[in-house]
């Protein structure tokens, strides 16, 4: 469905009018494209599927809720992890037979990043007994295999990098559905899902470096990710709070209207966060909020004292020990 909107953004999310329906944004400012159909099934196919073609949220699902954890393109992929998948090769060599391929110790390294994702992500799969429906892997995308031109090859690169981030926002859900007992203290004590990891490799340090420092994975960190549409909560009693998804850095999005905010109004763990009155009326009617400078006379003194001052601080993830080189993962 096409959107057809008119907006009204405060630093505590948005609130717009879709063909006389309204939804709530309430921790993000971002605009959305359309509005996807509900019942639509997401499929997944190898060389076929793009990382982009998944930029935009989709109605919340029991199978596909980890989709709205996917980092939002451009992915910072940094870390011991990750950082290989950091830039684009610009050169491609071309093989005897005429092909064109990725360089062998560029692709040994994706192959690599791609091979432990999924031994990380099979793990905890199994440790907690999650329901998903998941992503063919990268390296489907055949980034590793020379290609009779040289387009072709860059976009089977390109492509294969980008579907990286369908794994990393998976593996993120992952870390945030392992719970944890009521002695967990997040930055103070080991959690639950690194536990199991910790078991898995318990031998290995430096693959439990690797996984510990991985910007990705931590929600300390400001990554867009994105986002997922919410149902009504009577509709889907085991979707999570809205909440909850603000808490892991997840956008929401979902429906407001008069069946919502009775809702609200009985029952205290509705699910839904309620828009605030300035956002409801900002949309809805032309009275503003509160009275708007604008309303007073421009004068050279007004204009020099109309000056803002911006919470900007920026974030202290914790300190960590410099991790073992790559090369050392599978030793």
């Amino acid at each position: 469905m096409e959107v057809h909107i008119h907006t009204a953004d405060t630093l505590d999310g948005q609130a717009w009018v879709v063909d006389g329906d309204l939804y709530f944004l309430p921790n993000c400012n971002r605009r959305i494209i359309s509005i996807p159909s509900s019942g639509e099934d997401v499929v997944f196919m190898p060389c076929v599927s793009c990382a982009d073609d998944f930029q935009e949220p989709c109605w919340w699902s029991q199978e596909m809720e980890w989709m709205g954890f996917v980092p939002w393109q451009q992915v910072p992929y940094s870390g011991i992890w990750f950082e290989s998948l950091a830039n684009i090769p610009n050169q491609v060599f071309r093989l005897p037979s005429g092909d064109y391929q990725m360089h062998g110790a560029l692709f040994s390294q994706w192959l690599t990043v791609d091979r432990f994702l999924w031994e990380v992500v099979e793990v905890l799969r199994k440790k907690n007994a999650l329901v998903y429906k998941g992503p063919f892997s990268p390296f489907q995308w055949e980034y590793h295999k020379g290609h009779a031109m040289l387009a072709m090859a860059m976009d089977h690169i390109r492509s294969g990098r980008d579907w990286f981030a369908m794994w990393i926002g998976l593996l993120y859900w992952m870390t945030r559905k392992t719970l944890e007992g009521t002695e967990f203290v997040e930055g103070l004590c080991p959690p639950a899902w690194f536990k199991h990891l910790v078991m898995e490799w318990k031998d290995n340090q430096c693959v439990l470096d690797t996984i510990r420092t991985a910007a990705l994975l931590q929600r300390w960190w400001k990554i867009n990710r994105v986002g997922i549409w919410l149902l009504h909560p009577h509709e889907a009693p085991e979707q999570p709070m809205a909440q909850w998804f603000i808490e892991q850095g997840v956008p929401v999005w979902y429906q407001w209207g008069n069946r919502e905010a009775v809702g609200a109004s009985h029952r205290l763990d509705f699910g839904l966060i309620s828009p605030s009155v300035e956002q409801l009326q900002g949309v809805t009617t032309w009275i503003c909020p509160a009275p708007s400078p604008s309303f007073i006379l421009p004068s050279a003194e007004n204009h020099n004292n109309n000056n803002y001052s911006l919470d900007f601080r920026p974030m202290s993830p914790p300190q960590y020990t410099t991790p073992s080189s790559p090369q050392a993962l599978f030793k």
